[in-house]
């Protein structure tokens, strides 16, 4: 009312409302991590003042549809690897089966090649047990996924799946809480092959 923005009877009927709290962790939503993703990004663009007071129009990348694809996908993909591990361990079998609180999590993006537009983000399996987005937060090495990053720049450079390469071992030294760390290139099997095609 002060800044001239609503009127005194606006002003007197919104004090008169009563307010009421909606818990946004029993929200049900398709994209909640998405959501959480933007919040924080928008916070870091434009400050927190600036979102709470509202009144931005905030276009998205996201695909609805896309986004209950990958919600079901994760889900069911989860399921079933729960179900194949239970089946294997002795004494239980794959029915009976209960879902281990801290056992397997998951998470899903996807990505549109030409663009870098997210049009679908799930960062695990339920979001009311835990915000932790495993897409954008969590850390991981990206092993045998990476190869073909590592092929392309390599055909990049005009070699073939013909060319050999040395494969052996390389250490590295680096400082870590103020002493020196070694580290050491190595593979699934923890073996050197010598020289190997491409």
């Amino acid at each position: 009312k002060a800044l001239g923005h609503i009127t005194q009877a606006q002003a007197n009927a919104a004090l008169a409302a009563p307010v009421t709290l909606r818990p946004f962790f029993k929200e049900r939503g398709t994209a909640l991590y998405f959501v959480d993703y933007l919040r924080k990004d928008l916070e870091t663009r434009y400050g927190r003042p600036a979102l709470a007071r509202g009144g931005l129009r905030i276009y998205t990348s996201l695909d609805l549809e896309l986004q209950r694809a990958a919600v079901e996908t994760l889900q069911t993909g989860v399921k079933g690897i729960e179900k194949t591990l239970a089946g294997r361990r002795k004494g239980k079998s794959a029915q009976s089966a209960q879902r281990d609180p801290a056992g397997l999590e998951g998470a899903l993006v996807a990505i549109e090649p030409a663009t870098g537009e997210i049009r679908a983000m799930v960062g695990g399996l339920d979001y009311a047990k835990s915000q932790f987005n495993r897409v954008a937060q969590a850390r991981r090495q990206p092993g045998s996924p990476f190869n073909p990053f590592v092929y392309a720049a390599a055909f990049d450079r005009a070699l073939t799946l013909a060319n050999l390469l040395v494969d052996f071992q390389i250490s590295y030294s680096y400082p870590q809480n103020g002493r020196t760390v070694d580290w050491r290139t190595a593979n699934f099997a923890y073996q050197v092959s010598g020289h190997v095609t491409l």
